[in-house]
């Protein structure tokens, strides 16, 4: 019993310093639509964590347990000063997205009520999977006992995994909750995931809300709680402790958030943008794709929607890049004490002509074996189809700022992800099958995001739609993209 609730204590840690920091950073709430959750504070709160563990191992690649204790101590002040605060003015029930519970039906409350307590009851045990425990788990276990990347329990890839360089971000969270519960035994560990789950639907359903209102936030959230990939508990899904679920609700919220501040450029959305995309950079080495990918969303959006205020878009640019930055600093840091991996050199193939020269016929080879997963309703119920029905069928009459940088930042995604099976020197058929659906989970929630807005643009659920099409226009009027008169002019829009 004490091993659940000194891991619940510490994931309330990160998450009231996560509410702290939503006040700090003065985030704008735009009215009852967009209350800034429980969803947003954890992710923030867990990437505030791994910003105060990672300079240790960077400076020499060791962490004492006083750093750990040190970085929950600072998350108590953050959770009783501010984030008490933060919390009061928010109010309890729309802090923990009880207006987005009950705006469903009585049924299915009921199915997200089950949803949750299954998922919560798996997570108590101990970790499994093969990559839950040699990637992540032994080192967060080395990292709790033995407070060092440089000893050979961590290097020597005859006893922990092989990439020794994986990113520290994960493995680090989990050795902070080791500590708080004074031992290596990892029962309730992925109480965390349970977490991360509930928060990238919180992020999705609240955005969805923003755009089209509750009943829809509450319907397109309750779709991604229950896909089984990201609340199933089997090999490589959401709650077997991979690092895919986390990195997909860093890289969610900083697509959103940045989304927002191509309409409104602030301080505040884009700091917050910048610390989760650092975290993603921690959490996975796709980091790089996705902020790579983020910055072409931007400038395609910009070369469609022309910015009306460049200079305080700048600002909001450098904003985010700041702490993005400073993790990857961080993070490049503490790799120089591991060694590299062991596959490392197999990947200088992909420079050499000879070898790109073999690989004209392998795109068309793996389109099949890509797609098929899309289909498989055991691990994404009907998620990927719904999407692709919705994108190919449904009209979109225009399409704003937020929704089409959402758009071009999947797509450049997915296409690096292609591109990565198609010049890849391991056995490509074995490299899908293991990465491909941990893979699409990064993506999946923003796809489920641009169906929403897909959807919502097409009349359903009736005004909320309406709202969130008047309210998108509007900001684009202010901000020049919409003529006066002429093609694209909206009727009754300030002039």
């Amino acid at each position: 019993m004490i091993a659940p609730l000194a891991v619940l204590a510490g994931l309330a840690l990160f998450t009231g310093a996560g509410a702290g920091l939503m006040s700090l950073f003065a985030l704008p709430e735009e009215g009852e639509r967009d209350p800034l959750h429980l969803g947003w504070c954890f992710l923030a709160g867990t990437a505030f964590a791994g910003l105060l563990l990672l300079p240790p191992l960077a400076v020499d690649g060791r962490i004492p347990r006083a750093a750990f204790l040190l970085s929950f101590g600072l998350c108590l002040v953050l959770a009783a000063g501010p984030g008490r605060a933060h919390v009061r003015r928010t109010g309890v029930a729309r802090f923990f997205g009880l207006d987005l519970f009950r705006a469903l039906p009585v049924p299915l409350r009921v199915v997200a009520v089950l949803v949750v307590l299954l998922a919560a009851s798996a997570a108590l045990g101990p970790l499994v999977g093969w990559d839950e425990r040699a990637i992540f788990g032994l080192k967060a276990r080395i990292l709790h006992h033995e407070g060092s990347v440089r000893g050979e329990a961590f290097t020597d890839t005859s006893v922990v995994h092989f990439h020794a360089r994986y990113p520290l971000l994960l493995p680090l969270l989990e050795a902070s909750l080791l500590t708080l519960r004074g031992s290596g035994d990892d029962h309730a560990l992925k109480l965390m995931f349970v977490l991360f789950g509930v928060s990238v639907v919180l992020v999705v359903a609240g955005e969805a809300r923003r755009l089209h209102g509750p009943g829809a936030g509450a319907l397109w959230g309750l779709l991604l709680l229950t896909t089984p990939m990201l609340i199933g508990p089997s090999d490589g899904e959401g709650m077997t402790a991979y690092a895919d679920l986390p990195f997909a609700a860093f890289a969610t919220g900083a697509t959103v958030l940045l989304g927002r501040s191509l309409e409104h450029p602030d301080r505040g959305r884009p700091l917050l943008a910048g610390l989760l995309l650092g975290a993603a950079l921690a959490t996975k080495q796709e980091g790089a794709i996705w902020a790579l990918a983020l910055a072409a969303g931007v400038l395609l959006s910009l070369r469609r929607h022309a910015a009306a205020r460049p200079a305080g878009l700048a600002r909001a640019a450098a904003t985010m890049a700041l702490p993005a930055l400073l993790f990857l600093a961080l993070g490049i840091a503490a790799r120089r004490w591991t060694p590299p991996a062991v596959w490392a050199e197999r990947y200088a193939a992909v420079f050499d002509l000879d070898w790109l020269r073999q690989l004209g016929g392998r795109p068309l080879a793996i389109a099949p074996i890509v797609l098929r997963p899309l289909t498989n309703w055991r691990v994404w119920g009907w998620g990927w189809l719904l999407v692709l029905a919705g994108l190919l069928l449904l009209r979109r009459p225009r399409l704003t700022r937020p929704p089409f940088f959402w758009r071009a930042t999947v797509l450049v995604v997915f296409a690096a992800y292609l591109g990565v099976f198609v010049v890849t020197p391991n056995d490509v058929y074995w490299h899908l099958a293991t990465a491909l659906s941990r893979l699409l989970l990064h993506l999946f929630p923003l796809a489920v995001l641009i169906l929403a807005e897909q959807v919502g643009a097409n009349g359903w659920p009736g005004d909320g739609a309406a709202a969130g099409d008047r309210r998108s226009a509007a900001t684009e009027a202010e901000a020049g993209s919409l003529p006066t008169r002429g093609p694209g002019y909206v009727e009754g829009l300030p002039r």
